[in-house]
């Protein structure tokens, strides 16, 4: 159903999201799940229109800190399977992007960087199946440094 629902979500939005509420979905979540599955097709310019959608409706916050986890999930998936490591470079700056807007929306709290904990062990994970000798392995390590910087702030 929700396959058919961000299909629908592609051609109509507010009927996508009219039978989502009838079903007893939840709208954000067809609007995730679309673009997450924009994400998963590599059409990157697509999503990025689609986040902005979810900007502009303030559905910012821990939504996008989850879509940053989803598609950290699956480029771990790939990079256990030795298949594409410049997915991890190419993730790597949109990630910090996500942690800086869920943080510049969220209270000063510590239950508000659980995402972002989260996010962050991800990240990890990804790094330590890359070559330590690589300047893929270089280049995230640097990014590690940004996102603990981060953290210390908030």
């Amino acid at each position: 159903m929700m396959f058919f629902l961000q299909t629908l979500f592609k051609y109509d939005r507010n009927k996508a999201l009219t039978i989502a509420e009838q079903l007893f979905y939840n709208k954000d979540e067809v609007i995730i799940e679309y673009i997450l599955g924009l994400y998963t097709q590599t059409k990157d310019e697509e999503a990025e229109s689609e986040i902005e959608y979810v900007q502009n409706k303030n559905l910012l916050g821990s939504k996008l800190v989850i879509l940053g986890q989803k598609r950290l999930v699956s480029i771990i998936h790939s990079l256990s399977e030795g298949k594409n490591l410049q997915l991890l470079t190419s993730i790597s700056t949109d990630m910090i992007n996500v942690i800086n807007d869920s943080l510049s929306n969220k209270e000063n709290d510590r239950d508000s960087l659980a995402p972002i904990q989260e996010t962050k062990r991800l990240f990890l994970k990804c790094i330590q199946l890359l070559d330590p000798n690589s300047s893929d392995f270089v280049y995230c390590n640097k990014l590690l440094d940004v996102i603990n910087n981060l953290l210390l702030i908030y």
